[in-house]
């Protein structure tokens, strides 16, 4: 591999990351375990896109590189709440490297509004908040004309069966459990994007 410096390929982490959600995040950047693709600056953590270096022909390119190439080509909106700031970072910043544009929110008391101002194409729901639960969001979201074309979708540690279940009573589209598998999200946003 050849590392090419260029301000495009350098991404900024948030900070207050955990160690595993560091070494996650950059498994899923570089496709490589324990790769060691993230450098300090000024105390900012940065990773660096490594791309291979004979790119002259798309002849060698994998096939899973030429619809992950097609797919950033289309950002998309994309709400993320969950209490968790860590895991909220940790998905914000895998799908604002694909391209999407991401808004964060902590707060379960604030997601409807944010959800109603920035109009998501997309939204991942921790289930497990306190205040309003991830299924009484989701049901109040699908509720508003505004998010009619919406996907939901429940991110929560409950992986049983009756948890599935009630997200899709709740009107959930797609129940992911954490931690949560990026390949996983990418399928998900593939299979609905148009």
């Amino acid at each position: 591999m050849v590392w090419a410096n260029l301000t495009c390929s350098a991404v900024k982490f948030p900070e207050g990351l955990s160690a595993s959600n560091l070494a996650r995040i950059s498994e899923e950047l570089s496709g490589v375990r324990n790769s060691c693709d993230i450098f300090a600056r000024k105390s900012d953590l940065y990773w660096l896109k490594p791309f291979p270096f004979n790119r002259d022909h798309d002849d060698d390119l994998e096939e899973s590189e030429i619809s992950d190439k097609n797919f950033n080509k289309l950002p998309c909106r994309i709400l993320i709440v969950d209490d968790n700031a860590d895991a909220a970072q940790s998905l914000g910043l895998l799908m604002e490297v694909k391209g999407h544009e991401c808004k964060l929110i902590f707060d379960s008391q604030r997601a409807l509004e944010a959800a109603l101002d920035f109009k998501p194409e997309y939204v991942f729901l921790d289930l497990g908040m306190p205040g309003a639960n991830g299924y009484d969001l989701c049901k109040e979201m699908r509720q508003q004309p505004e998010l009619q074309d919406t996907v939901f979708i429940a991110q929560t540690g409950w992986s049983q069966d009756e948890y599935v279940e009630r997200a899709k009573k709740a009107g959930f589209h797609h129940h992911l459990v954490k931690p949560i598998n990026f390949q996983e999200v990418n399928a998900i946003l593939r299979s609905t994007t148009n």
